[in-house]
């Protein structure tokens, strides 16, 4: 539906569009015939009939199905005893909630003008394909531009778009996060595995080497993802393999827990860091670090930064 939207520019002006839900709202079902014959004025209004009918479909204002147009109970409610002003604020809100929601405003295009105290939405923050949206409300009052060609949005629909945007960062956030979350759980599921695969190849000459094993996937606090053998002559576990997977230049979040069990282990704890666009090659080792509390943390050659603080308040007695 909007792919045909994009071919229009305007669908009229204000006497035009409340002339054309006056047609499309007062009868319970009516045609496009009708309705351009409803719309005819002499004397001052204009609407795009094709338009007018595209975005309110669009909007969920009205159904159409063969050549019968029926209003939305939606489309109804906004129009039905409604004065004219009454109808465009709800039309514009339901338009800025749509066109937000869609994702047809670039939301990283609003920004706030500190000096002037308003917020703005940046010229470029809606697409060539969304003109007709953008000159919908700029008919309606709900923008204006200001003296750089950006977009304001009139101050009574500021809470309202503020509330929509503010809805989609979060949604957008979440996603994007989740997605990460998965692409980072998936990789280091592949490292695990590697490691798990190059333990069992350098100790195949073990007699218990079936014994070593993947701890995390039970015991997700054990600080430690792999038990094995340091050497194949150890006569029980004797090293305990944190296996961090990475892309590009070694990098990895190292947790409390973690750093707590390499230090207490100390020369039986072993970081094994696996580049996960290598280990298709032949050939290929993972970077090993034995005892890598004092290897990596008294060791200027790796940055060691905190990503984030928990903070509590202590209660003083």
């Amino acid at each position: 539906m909007l792919g045909g939207l994009r071919r229009y520019n305007s669908v009229g002006d204000k006497e035009g569009i409340y002339k054309f839900a006056q047609a499309v709202f007062s009868n319970g079902k009516t045609d496009e015939k009708a309705v351009s014959s409803l719309c005819c004025f002499r004397d001052n209004g204009y609407i795009h009939i094709k338009a007018g009918l595209g975005v309110f479909m669009y909007l969920g204002l009205i159904k159409v199905a063969g050549t019968r147009i029926y209003p939305t109970g939606e489309g109804q409610g906004i129009f039905s005893g409604a004065l004219p002003c009454e109808f465009f604020d709800s039309l514009s809100l339901i338009c800025f909630s749509k066109i937000i929601s869609d994702g047809i405003i670039n939301i990283d295009a609003v920004h706030y003008e500190e000096v002037g105290g308003y917020f703005y939405i940046h010229r470029a923050g809606f697409p060539l394909y969304a003109a007709v949206f953008r000159n919908l409300l700029l008919e309606l009052g709900a923008l204006s531009f200001d003296l750089y060609g950006n977009y304001l949005v009139a101050q009574h629909f500021e809470p309202g778009v503020i509330l929509q945007i503010k809805g989609l960062r979060k949604k957008i956030a979440e996603e994007q996060l989740l997605a990460q979350l998965e692409i980072l759980k998936l990789q280091g599921q592949e490292g695990e595995q590697f490691a798990l695969q190059y333990e069992k190849k350098r100790l195949v000459n073990h007699p218990s080497v079936s014994k070593v094993r993947l701890v995390s996937d039970i015991d997700v606090a054990a600080g430690y993802d792999i038990i094995s053998y340091d050497q194949e002559t150890s006569v029980k576990y004797d090293r305990f393999i944190e296996v961090k997977s990475f892309k590009n230049h070694p990098h990895f979040f190292w947790s409390e827990n973690e750093v707590e069990q390499a230090k207490l282990k100390a020369g039986h704890y072993y970081l094994y860091l696996v580049d996960i666009d290598k280990i298709d090659l032949d050939g290929y080792e993972p970077m090993i670090l034995c005892n890598p509390a004092k290897e990596i943390l008294e060791n200027p050659a790796w940055l060691v930064s905190p990503a984030s603080y928990a903070v509590r308040k202590v209660e003083i007695k």
